[in-house]
């Protein structure tokens, strides 16, 4: 393992640490949850989607990376409040087991299969461009972080040629950080254990739950993830990694957690060039996947 390896898994996790959770945060106080059930919620989507991310990268020797679905959680900030948290954990089973369905059909690799690359490419280009496009106003909000970050690519990409300039960036970006910003003091409470539920099913959790998140994670998140390891050059088993994905997804929502999957853009920094050579970018998955699952384990 290198420096690009590492700090890709860092930039690949990321993703699902930053907003993901604040999102998973906003929607849990929507709806009502009590810490317990937040926590607990937290604790499922990372800890199980870092487990499967590492595994199945371990396995294939294929650098997944993932967490959970974060369109999901967008999706449940309108609908999480209509059900009682038992009828949702039933929603998120249900939608883990239609994907397994789906996944053991083969149905989803034989569309895969057919779509043609130059539009594998094209969809992978506007995954990368919603980021892009988010950049201009995160400069504008945080100005001295965002100017410290392209400080830092440039002085790395002149100067500095054994390093890949997104290191520079990542590593003058979090300089700003802790610069602009004053971070609250660290309480430390009771450590608290998350808690199975007994799920609830009913006809509208499959329907307003299951159904739509089952899609959500499928087209946003599993069919990008295997998109972007095809466009970098890698073969992933399409019907094993639905199949495990929903099967962990399943699990997860025993425990309140609506996902647990690869990410398509995760995958694509753990997968790219900026992650290395092709034989070590698996480590890039495993830090992602590593940091992904302390995460969640120390949310108690």
């Amino acid at each position: 393992m290198n420096l690009q390896n590492f700090f890709a898994g860092v930039m690949s996790s990321l993703l699902a640490c930053s907003g993901g959770a604040l999102l998973i945060i906003h929607v849990a106080e929507t709806a009502g949850f009590t810490r317990t059930e937040l926590v607990t919620w937290m604790f499922a989507v990372y800890v199980l989607g870092g487990i499967l991310n590492v595994v199945m990268t371990v396995r294939y020797q294929i650098p997944f990376g993932g967490a959970h679905s974060i369109t999901a959680v967008a999706f449940l900030a309108s609908t999480a409040s209509q059900f009682t948290i038992h009828e949702l954990a039933a929603g998120y089973v249900l939608s883990g087991l239609l994907i397994v369905g789906l996944g053991m059909s083969g149905m989803f690799k034989k569309v895969l299969d057919f779509i043609p690359k130059v539009f594998i490419d094209a969809l992978l280009a506007g995954v990368i461009l919603n980021y892009v496009m988010k950049v201009i106003p995160s400069v504008s909000a945080m100005p001295l972080v965002g100017g410290l970050t392209i400080v830092g690519y440039v002085i790395t990409l002149k100067m500095i040629k054994a390093v890949p300039p997104f290191i520079g960036a990542l590593v003058w970006g979090i300089l700003g950080l802790f610069i602009a910003y004053d971070f609250p003091n660290l309480s430390f409470t009771t450590f608290i254990w998350p808690q199975p539920l007994i799920p609830s099913f009913t006809m509208p959790a499959l329907i307003s739950i299951a159904i739509p998140i089952s899609v959500l994670i499928l087209t946003n998140d599993i069919a990008v993830a295997l998109v972007a390891l095809k466009s970098n050059g890698y073969n992933p088993p399409v019907n094993k990694t639905m199949i495990m994905s929903g099967a962990f997804t399943s699990v997860a929502g025993v425990f309140a957690g609506h996902a647990a999957n690869m990410g398509g853009m995760m995958s694509a920094l753990c997968s790219g060039e900026e992650a290395g050579s092709r034989e070590q970018r698996t480590w890039a998955a495993i830090v992602s996947g590593s940091i992904v699952i302390l995460f969640g384990l120390f949310l108690g």
